[in-house]
């Protein structure tokens, strides 16, 4: 876009009639969010219910901007995204301190999970909260200050594995889970003790060879997960030698095709014959050719 376009644009818009608002300096737009800012302020923005910050490189610059929205009464849902920032330990206290002056906040979007760490006053109002990059450890403690939390989608980096979880959240019914760290069947096992109240779960892992058993997971789902009507794993094990049958028998009776209607298949590796990946079928099919075709 011309520069003289986005003042044009700008020049035109009345701030209190916007209810929604996408900023982002991506590589082509570099420093729009700034340029915007100084054309107009978000704290004009007084009916603003719902805003997305994409791709802010500059954490003072994330902060005026989070700083123009402190006590703003109407805003349910705020999106910030993009890579990692580095913020001291002040300044993101100064954050989430401006998150819990957001008395309609329901659907938060976050870049890190250690700038919510600082929490120290629940957001009582949050319901839904994604993560894009978050440990365990920090997801242990921000637990403690979202006790409505109905949805979470989290993205778990490489070399963070999993804790023991003292809480969880009562009402919690949706859970995405994507981890690039390795996984033990056991670690789950104990997470979903806490949740029974899940209606809905995803999971993209990596990790041991039990987590293809499907008659493990079926135990689990049966005892631990009673109101689970959607499932939908992503799993790529170990090395192993477990061929295609071997891994989706457990996954063909009665619970799974005529009670859930969960249906499952592999990718089977051209080296070994085995199972190289195991996932849900729609939900993760593959370009790749699987088993069964």
């Amino acid at each position: 876009m011309k520069k003289s376009t986005f003042y044009f644009i700008c020049e035109h818009i009345h701030p209190h009639q916007v209810q929604s608002l996408f900023l982002s300096d991506d590589e082509h737009t570099p420093g729009q969010i700034k340029l915007f800012m100084s054309l107009l302020p978000l704290i004009k923005f007084n009916n603003l219910q719902y805003i997305s910050i994409n791709q802010v490189h500059d954490a003072d610059l994330l902060f005026i901007m989070l700083s123009h929205l402190e006590n703003h009464v109407q805003i349910q849902s705020l999106s910030i995204n993009g890579y990692p920032i580095q913020v001291n330990k002040r300044k993101s206290r100064s954050i989430t301190e401006i998150l819990t002056t957001l008395p309609s906040l329901e659907h938060l979007t976050f870049i890190d999970s250690s700038l919510l760490i600082t929490l120290q006053q629940p957001l009582s109002k949050l319901t839904h909260l994604t993560i894009h990059s978050c440990t365990f450890n920090d997801l242990r403690m921000i637990f403690h200050w979202v006790p409505n939390l109905f949805y979470l989608q989290i993205s778990i980096p490489f070399g963070h594995h999993m804790v023991t979880f003292d809480y969880i959240p009562l009402h919690l019914s949706f859970l995405i889970i994507e981890s690039k760290s390795w996984t033990l069947f056991n670690e789950f096992e104990n997470l979903f003790s806490l949740t029974p109240s899940l209606k809905s779960l995803v999971l993209t892992i990596t990790g041991e060879q039990d987590l293809l058993d499907g008659r493990r997971w079926k135990t689990l789902i049966k005892t631990k997960l009673p109101h689970l009507t959607k499932f939908a794993l992503n799993i790529t094990p170990e090395e192993n030698n477990m061929t295609g049958d071997n891994v989706l028998i457990p996954f063909q009776d009665s619970f799974w095709t005529i009670e859930k209607r969960w249906h499952m298949a592999c990718l089977i590796s051209t080296t070994t014959s085995s199972c190289a990946r195991l996932f849900s079928v729609p939900h993760f099919s593959s370009t790749d050719v699987w088993y069964p075709p």
